[in-house]
């Protein structure tokens, strides 16, 4: 197991033990720190207003204390998962996806509150 995303170690070793498949695997933690670092880019690089006539930061919409939020729900989601793989990555995809209920403002929601 190589693990933190180091593609050239993985690289090195993914073909070097005949009939054994190495796996690569990224804790929690990077992925979490992958996340922000995604999110902060897309808020610096995305420039003027958006379809709804704002921009993408500012007061809620993505600011960098929603990115926060967004990355501790996202290693939440990530991490508290079962061993079995196949049931890990389902709710693992269950959780992400329940992120967009817990951090996302919605109009639809806005109106049933």
């Amino acid at each position: 197991m190589v693990s933190d995303g180091d593609s050239k170690a993985f690289s090195a070793v993914e073909d070097t033990y005949d009939g054994i498949k190495v796996e690569k695997m990224d804790c929690v933690g990077h992925v979490q720190t992958l996340m922000g670092k995604h999110l902060m880019n897309l808020k610096a690089t995305t420039k003027g207003k958006l379809e709804d006539g704002k921009t993408i930061g500012g007061h809620g919409r993505l600011t960098e204390e929603k990115i926060k939020q967004i990355q501790r729900y996202y290693g939440l989601g990530a991490g508290a998962n079962p061993t079995e793989k196949d049931v890990a990555v389902y709710t693992m995809k269950k959780n992400i996806i329940a992120i967009s209920h817990h951090c996302v403002k919605s109009e639809d929601r806005e109106k049933q509150q």
